[in-house]
This record gives structure tokens, C-alpha cells and sequence, in this order.
């Protein structure tokens, strides 16, 4: 089951949607019932990782259904407290702002950032970066310009402080920020964003088809 899923992310990275499409799908019909706790984290991760493949294709009510069982079985395998409860919450927050459901992505998003607070405190965590970029997103969709801002410059923050200057997971917030400047005409922070943006895209080999932060769960070496 493993191999499957190994394949499925393998093929995702490398933007053959297709051929990892099939291979995530194969986890999910050779395991229905969960017997171990690695056959849950195995399916979870499936779950995960069809449903981020879906939105990065733009199917996004479809990556709703597998998002929402993600939680459904995090939640029963390790409890509504767990970090990946909250994580999960988040990613499926961001599938329903794609799909224009504000209160239900705002629902989800601040539980999901809450639940992340409450386990990793004032220590600097990356996780809690992407939240903030998933809630920054909701706040720009908003017109809450002024909010969203305050969000994206956080999670900068947050994910600089855990991961470095070079996380990968700095793009999204940077372009966000570009296009926040953008809109209100500062040149000047435009041209800033944009310059830290494109060497992370330079260095990250920036692809449609792949997500920048960890969205997609890989399983163990050990796993089997």
C-alpha cells in the first residue's frame, strides 16, 4: 500500500497529475479499514495528498470531499487536539475559499490556526505560517487589505524564524504580499516582494502542479 502511496507523491512532484491521480486512488481502494495506526496515516496521507492534487488542478469542489474525510479520520485516529487535526482543517479552509464558501473556509481556517497555537505556543512553527497565509487569503478576498497584509508579513515571520530565509514556503506569502502592493500602488514594496518571490521561485523550481509548502505528506522510509 506504501509503494502506492510513495508513487503517488513521487509522480505529483514531478507534475504527472495523472499517473499520481491513479496511484492515490489505489491506496484508498486497497485499505477501507483502517487495522494500524501507519494504515491510518498511510490513508490520511492519501487523502491528503488526491485532495491537494485535485485543488492544485483546480477541482476543487471534488478536493472538498477528500480534505473533509482527512479531518473526519485525523480526528478519530489521533484526537481533535492533534497538530495534523489542525492542518488538515486548513488545507480544507483553503479548498472552500477557492470554491467561494467564505463562511465555511473562515470556519475552518480559525479553528485550524487556534488548534496550532494552542500546540506549538510562542515557538516559531512553519505550520502556523501557512495558516496565516490561508487566512490571509480569505482577509484579501474580503477586501480586508489591511488584515490580509498583517497576515502574510506574519507568517513570513513565523516560517523565516522555524525554516530560514530559503523555505520554499515563503512564496506564497511573498506573492501575496506583491500583489497586495500591487493593488494599493506601492512600487516599492511591489518591487521588494517581487525580487524575494522570483529567487524562491528560481531556487524551488516553481511548478503549477506542485504546492510550495508542506501540503503533501510523505510517508516514512520505514513504512511498509
Amino acid at each position: 500500500m506504501s509503494l502506492e502511496a510513495q508513487l503517488g507523491v513521487a509522480c505529483f512532484r514531478s507534475g504527472d497529475v495523472v499517473e499520481a491521480e491513479g496511484h492515490l486512488r489505489a491506496v484508498l481502494e486497497i485499505d477501507e479499514t483502517i487495522k494500524r495506526p501507519e494504515d491510518a496515516f498511510t490513508v490520511g496521507s492519501a487523502l491528503n495528498n488526491l485532495a491537494c492534487l485535485l485543488s492544485h488542478s483546480d477541482r476543487n469542489e471534488e478536493s472538498i470531499v477528500y480534505f473533509t474525510r482527512d479531518v473526519e479520520l485525523c480526528v478519530g485516529t489521533n484526537g481533535p487536539a492533534h497538530p495534523t487535526v489542525s492542518q488538515a482543517r486548513s488545507s480544507l479552509g483553503a479548498a472552500h475559499l477557492k470554491c467561494g464558501q467564505m463562511a465555511r473556509a473562515e470556519q475552518e481556517m480559525l479553528a485550524a490556526l487556534d488548534g496550532l497555537r494552542n500546540t506549538y505556543g510562542q515557538m516559531p512553527n512553519a505550520d502556523v505560517g501557512d495558516a496565516l497565509v490561508n487566512i490571509g487569503a480569505l482577509r484579501a478576498a474580503q477586501q480586508r487589505d489591511a488584515e490580509a497584509e498583517a497576515h502574510f508579513v506574519e507568517a513570513v515571520s513565523c516560517i523565516q524564524a522555524s525554516e530560514g530565509d530559503n523555505s520554499c514556503r515563503l512564496l506564497a506569502p511573498y506573492e501575496h504580499l506583491e500583489r497586495l502592493a500591487h493593488k494599493g500602488g506601492d512600487k516599492g514594496k511591489q518591487a521588494l516582494y517581487y525580487s524575494k518571490a522570483r529567487s524562491l521561485r528560481d531556487m524551488c523550481g516553481a511548478s503549477p502542479h506542485i504546492p510550495h509548502d508542506k501540503s503533501i505528506r510523505v510517508l516514512p522510509p520505514s513504512s511498509s
